[in-house]
């Protein structure tokens, strides 16, 4: 971890899939912390932030074309806006109508991958806490059902921010270095999914 807050990354080491299992795992090694990676995944040691009282939570579903929000405090919906900067635009001016202030309000979102960079990096530049969970950690909190809708969703996760509020760690985005290093790791995952297809196929 550097003295400025900035990213530490932590060393990932591929093992051979025939030493562990039927597909290559990653293991995250960080000062004796072991962690076992899915491919296609990138982590790194974010430096816990300055401690802050969250007073507000914001579940939001992120798709490839939208963005549905959620407060839940408040319990307030914002009808479902572009994935894009106009859209950001207009999450900001309903936060500044809705609340006093974005001081102690956290975004909680779901892994989405590339769907999520845009909004991660207006956040941030706009001084807005976020975090991102897995959306399998969500649906066994709160006993989310999928399908419904992405206003419903939002609200799920929103109940699932409020409810953890005081373990979640805000994040920050990635660089441009970092998204194209976990860019290229997961197209690399990609390939080897699709080699492995191709030789069962010619063995059948």
């Amino acid at each position: 971890m550097s003295a400025t807050g900035s990213f530490v990354p932590c060393c990932v080491l591929d093992l051979p899939s025939f030493l562990v299992a039927s597909v290559p795992i990653r293991i995250l090694v960080h000062k004796g912390l072991l962690k076992v990676l899915v491919p296609g995944q990138l982590f790194f040691v974010f430096p816990k932030n300055k401690i802050m009282k969250i007073t507000a939570i914001m579940g939001m579903h992120v798709s490839k074309k939208t963005l549905d929000c959620h407060l839940f405090a408040q319990q307030k919906s914002l009808p479902a806006v572009n994935n894009d900067s106009k859209g950001f635009k207009v999450i900001e001016r309903w936060l500044k109508k809705e609340l006093k202030t974005t001081e102690g309000l956290l975004v909680v979102m779901e892994y989405t991958g590339i769907y999520t960079y845009g909004i991660d990096r207006f956040l941030h530049q706009h001084q807005i806490r976020f975090v991102k969970r897995a959306a399998l950690d969500v649906k066994r909190s709160v006993g989310m059902v999928r399908g419904k809708s992405d206003k419903v969703d939002a609200r799920f996760i929103s109940k699932y921010g409020w409810m953890r509020k005081d373990e979640l760690q805000p994040m920050s985005p990635l660089t441009d270095t970092q998204l194209e290093l976990q860019q290229l790791m997961s197209h690399r995952d990609k390939l080897y999914r699709t080699k492995h297809r191709i030789k069962r196929s010619l063995k059948n």
